[in-house]
């Protein structure tokens, strides 16, 4: 059975039956004046010593998508969500995902907070995400318990938080804005 907290969190490496694992984001935002941005972003398991992780920005008003596909070093902890994600660009700041910790440091059932930085080496640019994450609806469990059967490719777990309620930050060429909106997430492992 899919369990809360310990399926937020990493089931790989401690499970060598684990083949694949990621946690896939997906946000729309919008500034207090109306503009529009769409936000995929996507941690994959380490493959090959590397783990990959997609990070794009779709500048609605601009008609521009501004798209970021990294190799880089991925610490995830069982137990709970907390993913850090570390790049080879020198200068980079690390992304983390994780959930949000009471005043005693527990962690707050279904409450994350996600920081995503990328850092273009030729303009200079960073195209970063900070947001604060609260899940409005229970968890949809992909075949009624959470397990799908793929065939000869094997099986897989699947969960998705379908109704995220989103605040934080989005800097994109060197502008900075204020968003909300909404969002889901869909751990697969």
């Amino acid at each position: 059975d899919i369990v809360f907290p310990r399926d937020e969190g990493s089931h790989y490496p401690s499970d060598d039956t684990i083949t694949m694992e990621w946690w896939y984001t997906i946000y729309h935002l919008r500034t207090s004046e109306g503009r529009e941005f769409s936000v995929m972003s996507t941690f994959f398991m380490p493959q090959i010593g590397l783990a990959y992780r997609p990070f794009n920005i779709t500048d609605v008003e601009g008609g521009r998508i501004h798209s970021s596909d990294e190799w880089g070093t991925l610490d995830s902890a069982e137990g709970g969500l907390d993913i850090h994600w570390t790049s080879p660009v020198e200068g980079e700041e690390p992304s983390s995902f994780h959930n949000r910790l009471d005043d005693s440091g527990e962690p707050i059932p279904f409450a994350y907070e996600q920081q995503l930085d990328r850092l273009d080496p030729e303009t200079g640019h960073t195209q970063s995400l900070h947001l604060m994450l609260d899940v409005r609806k229970s968890p949809y469990l992909v075949s009624g318990d959470g397990f799908v059967t793929i065939g000869d490719s094997g099986d897989s777990w699947y969960y998705s938080l379908t109704n995220l309620e989103v605040s934080g930050e989005l800097e994109l060429a060197g502008e900075i804005f204020e968003v909300t909106g909404f969002g889901w997430l869909d751990p697969q492992w």
